[in-house]
């Protein structure tokens, strides 16, 4: 669950972020115990992330833009992905699903009433985010979105 809302996630990903996850899993650090096994994010110790991993996300996020030498605003940070998702699938029109992606929760009478969402409109919406990050070929847009 998201840990702001306490909301249940589901989510289709990307076959490059399956496979940059497990590249991950195999060289994450050791997990400091039994209950952070189950955690796919640790920390160098092996230990779950702090409160303030978002903000530890942020910066490594703005590292990485910074060494990729492109003229990102400076305020640009991690956060930025989740908005430009959400502002670029609510395109299709499936608000419910693009809040049942992003964990965020029923802000209507009609939303709680959505229930359980397809699998296919989920990968609706993110299949759309995808059309518009990348060409057809798969690569990135030469021209950075303005969204980011």
């Amino acid at each position: 669950p998201r840990r702001k809302t306490s909301q249940d996630r589901a989510f289709p990903m990307w076959k490059e972020t399956r496979d940059a996850i497990q590249e991950y899993l195999d060289e994450r650090p050791e997990p400091s115990n039994a209950k952070n096994r189950e955690l796919v994010f640790l920390s160098r110790r092996g230990n779950c992330l702090a409160k303030n991993a978002c903000i530890q996300l942020s910066r490594l996020f703005r590292n990485l833009l910074d060494s990729l030498g492109n003229d990102y605003p400076e305020r640009t940070g991690f956060y930025n992905l989740r908005h430009t998702f959400i502002t670029i699938g609510r395109e299709t029109g499936m608000d419910a699903c693009v809040k049942h992606i992003s964990g965020h929760k029923a802000s209507s009478v009609q939303d709680g009433y959505t229930g359980f969402m397809k699998a296919e409109k989920l990968v609706e919406v993110c299949t759309h985010v995808r059309h518009w990050l990348f060409e057809t070929d798969g690569s990135p847009r030469k021209k950075r979105p303005s969204m980011i």
